[in-house]
């Protein structure tokens, strides 16, 4: 009897110490918090912040993306992590496979899908850009609404640099460059797919002379034409017009 009683402890505490990859899915509109040691920090307004083991846990998400948001912009990375939980995976570029680039990035994920993604450059406290990714029935999903989180705001329709010869761009980038915001959206399926922030005052590398890629359909294969190529004599703005 004792045994039975051991082994039934054992198992409910490991199911409460489970995350989504063992079956302990989190319900709609939460996600899942991994168990982790939360550093000590001192807040904006000058709480500090004692150091503790947090327990795996569901936590509801914070309102809509307008939250998500406002908590992201600025973030330190003991900030993020006190607000997000520990990420699904942590990628240093410098460990990828013939890779040029440094920094790293948190990926976090919700109910098994990937919902958001923070980059850091190399030795950084501080996000320097991040990757929201809509999924279906949140409110971004349309353009108008993704577009009022951040009114007043001036943007410019663009396509990908390079566009594949055998198909027309299916995806526009709605650029607010002022504060650093670009929003993906798919023309065929009328709908977000990701929101995008980026820290303005950063210089971005040049990549003027960048190889123009290739692409193949079966045995057919054509070089990528330039966006300004591929609009010669017609218009991005109307390419990408938005639904009335």
């Amino acid at each position: 009897m004792r045994l039975l009683l051991i082994i039934f402890a054992i198992y409910f505490i490991s199911r409460s110490q489970a995350g989504p990859e063992t079956g302990n899915k989190c319900p709609p509109r939460e996600h899942w918090v991994s168990p982790h040691h939360r550093r000590a920090y001192t807040r904006g307004d000058g709480t500090v912040v004692k150091a503790t083991d947090v327990k795996g846990h569901c936590r509801k998400n914070s309102g809509d993306f307008h939250v998500w948001n406002l908590k992201l912009r600025n973030g330190k990375q003991a900030q993020l992590s006190e607000f997000l939980g520990r990420p699904s995976e942590i990628v240093n570029f410098k460990d990828l496979p013939d890779s040029k680039e440094t920094g790293t990035s948190w990926k976090y994920e919700e109910n098994g899908l990937g919902r958001l993604t923070i980059f850091f450059d190399e030795g950084a406290e501080i996000a320097s850009s991040w990757i929201w990714h809509v999924y279906d029935g949140d409110p971004e999903q349309n353009i108008k609404t993704a577009m009022s989180r951040y009114a007043p705001a001036s943007w410019e329709p663009e396509t990908d640099k390079w566009i594949n010869p055998h198909n027309h761009p299916n995806e526009c980038y709605f650029k607010e460059k002022k504060n650093g915001v670009s929003i993906e959206y798919n023309r065929t399926r009328k709908e977000v797919f990701s929101i995008a922030r980026w820290d303005p005052s950063r210089k971005l590398a040049s990549d003027k002379d960048e190889k123009r890629p290739v692409f193949c359909i079966e045995n057919s294969c054509s070089p990528a034409y330039s966006a300004e190529e591929f609009f010669k004599g017609s218009s991005v703005s109307k390419y990408c017009e938005l639904p009335k």
